[in-house]
């Protein structure tokens, strides 16, 4: 396979990660809270999908070249890890210990916020290295794109 591939692969990967964390969370977080008791049960779904399009997409257009500003990079790396430790602090109780009732809720409140702010933290970093390496840091010598 070549490398492209692969980083294509691993972009739509990414995105994907991101994009479907980003559903759950805003379907079970900001959804059933903010949302009265007698909303229609497509609307929160709704509200989640058009958020989990709008990041997904965000993660796959800045995964592909990494120019852009301090808030582009902590957003991307927010998402990212974000999604990661949301996915794994959600998913990972659920499969270890099915009969804990609030297992869920390790991602809704710990992993998933600590991933996002550590992704944010990593992601500035990365801009300051880049930027100040001129762009040349995780590249090869004849990979310009």
């Amino acid at each position: 396979m070549s490398p492209s591939i692969l980083r294509d692969l691993l972009r739509g990967a990414l995105a994907a990660v991101a994009g479907l964390s980003t559903f759950w969370f805003v379907f079970w977080l900001p959804c059933s809270i903010l949302l009265p008791e007698g909303a229609p049960g497509l609307v929160p779904f709704a509200i989640s999908f058009v958020s989990a399009a709008a990041v997904g997409r965000f993660v796959w257009r800045r995964s592909a070249g990494m120019s852009g500003g301090l808030a582009s990079h902590a957003l991307l790396g927010a998402a990212i890890v974000g999604g990661i430790g949301f996915a794994g602090g959600f998913v990972g109780p659920i499969i270890l210990t099915p009969d804990a009732n609030q297992g869920p809720l390790l991602g809704i409140f710990i992993t998933g916020p600590l991933g996002a702010l550590l992704g944010a933290v990593g992601g500035g970093i990365a801009w300051f290295v880049r930027r100040r390496t001129g762009g040349s840091v995780g590249r090869e010598a004849g990979d310009r794109g």
